[in-house]
């Protein structure tokens, strides 16, 4: 994932959600596996070329709090 990010030719900013990556393994469901996704999260930013923003969003993939994270994150691309 890391080598198909920086091979991007446009901005780049990566969103993570913390609650879950989809919504059979969010927060509080048997399949949550919150280390291991830190150790995917950590890994991947040492991937990343310096210049890709990560940002880690309270919140599963699935959940309005992610979209909003999502469409400003795009706003501010868009506006660069």
């Amino acid at each position: 994932m890391g080598e198909k990010l920086n091979g991007a030719h446009g901005p780049v900013k990566v969103l993570i959600p913390l609650g879950g990556w989809s919504s059979v393994d969010k927060r509080g469901s048997y399949f949550y596996d919150g280390e291991a996704d830190t150790v995917f999260v950590t890994q991947l930013k040492k991937h990343l070329r310096r210049n890709i923003e990560v940002r880690e969003v309270d919140a599963d993939l699935e959940s309005s709090e992610f979209a909003k994270a999502v469409v400003e994150t795009f706003d501010e691309i868009m506006q660069a």
